[in-house]
């Protein structure tokens, strides 16, 4: 459980408690949340920390079954950096794990999102090929069988995706950050945002760039609806100004991705809106990241915006009370009482971890990170809100609402395993098996070999050799080896029926 001291900036600055404004049909402009440290976190229906011993993992998305179970899709990366996949792990309605299923899919960095279709799943993902970003689109069916792909490649530029919802009509809008492969004379490196309108199978129709100055980005898209105007999107985002500050930045695109409108958002030292999404009554909610002039650690900025003109319909500032976190937001979602939720991680500013704990036992959280879920009423009335802790610490990236509203949180965990001595696997005991490959090595049984087979097991150790390594093996070597990140699923209980008192 979280505690909360609320106050709004007005023309009195009075310290007003937040239950105060639960009935309140007309709430003020502006609220700025202070949240404290919680300890030791909120109880949940079941949470699941996977991952095999020699792999870090990281989950991205997660989908209800219909049978109460989960499906849960993410990436997973050897430890020694040389191998990637992604992952299809699915759990029953009690957390315990049913299958998984990987697809190999290498210089995977991250996954941006995972879009449910009718024919099973679109995952976007950023990766590197010959030291260069790119980006891939899959399309998977139920099955978990990749069906087809694309990859987006410029010959100047890197390219990575920022976000991707399906269109208006029966495709894709995905958004783009390009940046020069080579850097430029003044050494600065100028970041442009693009958007793509894509077909059903990815092929690319359509770009748009908006350049409002020096490093624009395109961070979120989402749908919207105007009266008497049909239908369009928003982007979020932000920019570099001339005096060197970073703006957040809204636009209104039309259908064929043109510009309606664009609103500039100068906030703290700087600010980004990193997602939106419709709301009622022809508005939009968007969530993004602040950076107080005043030095202090970050906090994360909610705002609702007239979709029609782009005004500011009212605002809400969260930041930690303790100042020892840097709240960085992750995401919004709307539940179908209008409920507005918040997902952030709270990520320590000495960036250590403690080095006892033991599972679920927080026994501080002045050094760890966590996950931190609020919600709000449609008129942006903090209800109340809950952390959720692990390990060493925790790194959110998506929440979803299960069939009768239940939250469900993805990300990953960084978890202190055991390391044993030299020969023995980390976190359990040597298998008696000699393992079918070691250190790249392709281990022979002790019986003879035809020379078709001693060829083919040459051609598998060339191909093994020529994989380029995910990340820098020096990094790899001073890394502590102790510390490994497993993929993390959190089912939680619905919030309780609302019933909005300003709705007749």
């Amino acid at each position: 459980m979280i505690y909360i001291s609320a106050f709004f900036v007005g023309l009195s600055f009075l310290l007003l408690p937040v239950h105060s404004f639960a009935q309140e049909c007309n709430p003020p402009f502006e609220m700025v949340t202070s949240l404290f440290s919680p300890s030791p976190g909120a109880d949940t229906i079941w949470d699941h920390a996977y991952g095999d011993v020699d792999y870090d993992y990281r989950f991205a998305s997660t989908f209800m079954a219909s049978d109460g179970g989960v499906l849960t899709i993410g990436q997973r990366r050897r430890f020694d950096g040389k191998y990637s996949d992604l992952v299809f792990v699915t759990f029953d309605r009690l957390g315990r794990e049913v299958a998984e299923h990987t697809h190999e899919l290498q210089g995977v960095q991250n996954i941006v999102k995972v879009i449910e279709t009718d024919g099973g799943y679109l995952i976007l993902a950023n990766i590197i090929r010959k030291k260069q970003d790119q980006i891939w689109l899959g399309f998977f069916d139920k099955a978990f069988k990749l069906k087809s792909q694309r990859r987006f490649v410029d010959r100047s530029n890197h390219f990575k995706a920022t976000d991707i919802i399906p269109s208006i009509e029966n495709g894709w809008v995905m958004s783009i950050s390009s940046k020069p492969l080579r850097e430029q004379a003044d050494g600065q490196v100028s970041e442009k945002g693009l958007v793509y309108l894509l077909d059903e199978v990815g092929k690319k129709i359509l770009e748009r760039s908006y350049g409002a100055g020096l490093n624009d980005r395109v961070s979120g898209l989402s749908v919207v609806k105007i009266a008497g105007q049909g239908v369009g999107y928003i982007a979020t985002g932000g920019f570099t100004n001339n005096s060197g500050k970073q703006v957040a930045r809204m636009m209104r695109l039309s259908q064929t991705l043109s510009l309606e409108w664009q609103r500039e958002h100068s906030r703290g030292l700087s600010a980004n809106l990193n997602q939106s999404i419709g709301y009622i009554q022809e508005t939009v909610l968007t969530f993004g990241d602040v950076q107080p002039i005043n030095g202090e650690p970050s906090g994360v900025w909610l705002a609702l915006i007239d979709v029609g003109d782009g005004r500011v319909l009212w605002q809400r500032f969260f930041h930690g009370e303790a100042r020892t976190h840097n709240y960085q937001a992750q995401g919004v979602s709307v539940n179908v009482d209008n409920l507005i939720t918040l997902l952030m991680t709270a990520r320590s500013v000495s960036g250590q971890h403690a080095s006892d704990r033991d599972g679920r036992e927080v026994a501080s959280t002045s050094d760890v990170d966590f996950a931190q879920v609020l919600t709000l009423t449609p008129r942006g009335i903090t209800l109340g809100g809950d952390s959720y802790f692990f390990s060493e610490g925790v790194e959110m990236q998506r929440l979803t609402f299960g069939s009768s509203g239940e939250h469900i949180l993805t990300g990953r965990v960084l978890v202190r395993e055991e390391v044993q001595e030299k020969g023995k696997y980390r976190g359990h005991h040597q298998s008696e098996r000699e393992p079918i490959r070691e250190a790249d090595q392709v281990s022979l049984p002790d019986v003879e070999v035809s020379l078709e087979a001693k060829k083919g097991l040459a051609l598998l150790k060339q191909k093994i050799s020529e994989r380029p390594p995910l990340v820098d093996n020096d990094k790899l070597a001073k890394r502590d080896k102790s510390l490994v990140y497993k993929g993390w699923v959190v089912v939680t209980d619905a919030y309780g029926g609302y019933s909005d008192p300003c709705i007749q």
